[in-house]
């Protein structure tokens, strides 16, 4: 696994999932689906695994840990809008993210990408990277069912 290429791939699915949220208010993002999460939870729980992403390159995470603990994997549904971010702020600091994510992936050499994050693991980073992203590629896909659930056109034809 090469640095380029993940930069490629988390960038579509930046790319994705601000074709699928165009035009979502916070309100739509909370509509529930009859099983699942809304898609401010989705949002939020890809911005949550950016923030391990960010970590795991040696960069502090964009979303406050406290608000990345309610979008984080088996947390309950969001059923309150107070109980969620506003939507334009996840918004927001995904896009911040992307940008740290994408200068950080053009700096790393292969030696990085072939290290092991700590000692006991057999993983290396590109491994981890490359299983985060497929994790982030899985919930991007998510968002185009969530858009129609908010009574959208599918936005990727």
């Amino acid at each position: 696994m090469r640095a380029d290429l993940l930069s490629f791939l988390y960038d579509w699915n930046f790319r994705a999932i601000n074709i699928n949220v165009e035009g979502i208010s916070h309100e739509q993002s909370m509509l529930q689906p009859e099983r699942g999460n809304c898609l401010n939870w989705v949002v939020g729980h890809i911005l949550a695994s950016r923030n391990s992403i960010l970590e795991l390159l040696g960069e502090k995470p964009v979303m406050a840990k406290s608000a990345a603990e309610r979008y984080k994997r088996g947390s309950q549904p969001i059923t309150d809008a107070a109980d969620a971010v506003a939507f334009g702020d996840l918004l927001a600091d995904l896009a911040k993210s992307q940008a740290l994510l994408a200068a950080k992936l053009e700096s790393l050499g292969d030696d990085a990408l072939d290290s092991h994050p700590s000692p006991d693991d057999k993983k290396t980073l590109a491994d981890s990277l490359a299983f985060l992203q497929f994790h982030e590629a899985y919930h991007t896909g998510q968002l185009g069912v969530l858009r129609r659930l908010a009574g959208k056109d599918g936005a990727i034809k």
